[in-house]
């Protein structure tokens, strides 16, 4: 063979073989990519199926919540807390009617009855049977006993948490 052809040969191979392996890499690119994209898609999915399902499980619990209904209480009246107390050392757990709010009368709430705390935004928030009733030197009911879970702040027994103070209708009887 001549040189010329050689060299011709020699080149042709050379491209041969680079334009296969570019065509290598750029396939072996591509297919990287699309296991990107397919990678993408399917947490793309996933994180859909979640948020249908926690969807699914807000709306099954707001169904739960409307079809429970509330307990009807004797006199559907509201006021106001003044405070949440600690509780005292037989483990009374009082909320006290604001001074400046309607006070039930002696009889309109008594052991056994129902309270509605609600506007709190915390665990307060519930319904509860009165355990206890204190009344004030007027006649008026000042506080109810009743088990709740809302961690009263102080130290000691019967210390006041006045955090809810003032809350409109946020205790209803």
């Amino acid at each position: 063979m001549k040189k010329g052809v050689k060299i011709a040969f020699f080149f042709g191979t050379a491209a041969v073989i680079g334009g296969s392996i570019y065509l290598y890499i750029k396939k072996k690119k591509e297919a990287s990519e699309e296991l990107e994209r397919v990678v993408a898609l399917e947490d793309l999915q996933r994180q859909k199926e979640k948020e249908k399902r926690i969807e699914e499980l807000v709306q099954t619990k707001a169904t739960d919540i409307l079809s429970q209904s509330l307990t009807p209480l004797r006199k559907n009246r509201c006021g106001m807390i003044s405070s949440v107390n600690t509780p005292t050392e037989s483990g009374s757990q009082y909320v006290g009617f604001h001074v400046n709010s309607p006070r039930p009368n002696k009889g309109d709430l008594i052991k056994g009855d129902i309270v509605r705390i609600q506007n709190t935004n915390s665990v307060l928030d519930a319904e509860y049977e009165v355990i206890k009733v204190w009344m004030d030197s007027k006649g008026k009911v000042g506080a109810v006993d009743i088990n709740h879970s809302y961690p009263a702040k102080g130290s000691g027994y019967n210390t006041q948490d006045r955090v809810f103070n003032g809350t409109k209708n946020s205790i209803c009887y």
